[in-house]
């Protein structure tokens, strides 16, 4: 993203089981590259974690996560932990919604 103060994520909304949780609004970012910002949320095994994370200018992405479980669903051995799964499944989120900003402002879609 260009301008961290007028381009960035402006708040993120998590969610377990379909209730919110957490609210973050933001008034900037703290890099134009790669960050991470961290929550603790509370939950059990299998319980269904949303975030979303809106942009200042446009657009939003959502990813969901199953506690306990690691992406696939299924409990098993290879099973993420909660706490380092959600951490983990943030910074992805998160990555994830930079790249398809920088995508978008190359293709001339957002406006610094």
């Amino acid at each position: 993203m260009g301008t961290p103060n007028t381009h960035y994520i402006e708040s993120v909304v998590i969610k377990v089981n379909g209730s919110t949780v957490l609210t973050e609004p933001y008034t900037s970012q703290p890099t134009t590259s790669t960050f991470m910002y961290n929550y603790n949320i509370t939950s059990n095994t299998g319980a269904l974690i949303s975030v979303t994370g809106i942009c200042s200018q446009s657009g939003s992405i959502t990813r969901t996560y199953i506690v306990g479980t690691g992406q696939n669903e299924s409990p098993g051995e290879n099973a993420i932990s909660g706490y380092i799964g959600f951490i983990l499944f943030t910074g992805i989120l998160f990555g994830g919604f930079t790249i398809l900003m920088k995508k978008k402002m190359k293709k001339g879609e957002i406006l610094e």
